[in-house]
């Protein structure tokens, strides 16, 4: 199977089915009542964080600076995409009140990130800054499987601890376990791309998913998926 065709199977898993985590680490550093006018969300990729903040907002701007990834995204009837960063953008003045980097603020961190950020947002603004690793040790043991992932020079627990103006509310990292179905956990696994040429290794070629499926479920148990959450709370202060 060549590159090209192995990108386009991970990617269609990638989109098939991925763990509500965006929804589960908010509910957890927003609250459940919360309503905000206007949000922002930075580094949005396909669009599920904006998805997870159209539940707190009336409106989010979501932001991306790659074309590509945006033309992926769901439409949803609050949101509206852009391409581009919060740097390049002409963002309107004290627009919003909760600003989200999901997953992103480690590509973007800088001191001019930090100065836009200073001035979009209205005084007392909420800034939400999460991050997330799934876990599939559990489950590829389950499977007699040892592969693993390359090691990644990425620091998932990055925040705004070192910006002037941003009050800290909460900082924290949590291990989580979400019960998952056999077809769910087949996705996660074939959008990894260090483990789809092991399942096609695995079950010979053709489509792997049925036989992973069918795999999983043969275990008869309860299959859970472990994911590790950061995540930082910010209120922006009197300038």
């Amino acid at each position: 199977m060549s590159n090209q065709l192995y990108n386009s199977a991970i990617a269609a898993h990638y989109a098939a089915y991925r763990p509500p985590l965006h929804e589960i680490i908010l509910e957890k550093i927003v609250g459940d009542n919360p309503v905000f006018k206007n949000g922002l969300d930075v580094g949005c990729g396909t669009g599920y964080s904006a998805h997870a903040l159209s539940r707190y907002c009336q409106t989010v701007l979501a932001i991306d600076p790659s074309q590509s990834m945006l033309e992926k995204a769901t439409p949803h009837p609050k949101i509206t995409y852009r391409n581009g960063t919060l740097i390049s953008l002409p963002l309107a003045a004290n627009a919003f009140d909760l600003v989200s980097f999901a997953g992103s603020l480690y590509y973007a961190h800088s001191p001019a990130l930090i100065t836009a950020l200073k001035k979009v947002c209205q005084n007392e603004a909420l800034i939400i800054v999460y991050d997330f690793q799934i876990l599939l040790t559990h489950a590829l043991q389950q499977l007699g499987i040892k592969a693993k992932s390359t090691p990644l020079d990425y620091d998932y627990t990055i925040n705004f601890s070192d910006a002037g103006n941003f009050q800290e509310l909460r900082v924290g990292t949590e291990r989580l376990q979400l019960d998952i179905l056999p077809e769910a956990l087949a996705h996660v696994c074939l959008a990894e791309a260090y483990l789809y040429p092991v399942f096609i290794k695995r079950y010979g070629r053709g489509d792997p998913f049925p036989s992973l499926v069918a795999e999983i479920a043969s275990q008869n148990q309860k299959q859970q998926l472990e994911a590790d959450i950061y995540f930082a709370k910010y209120r922006v202060i009197s300038r």
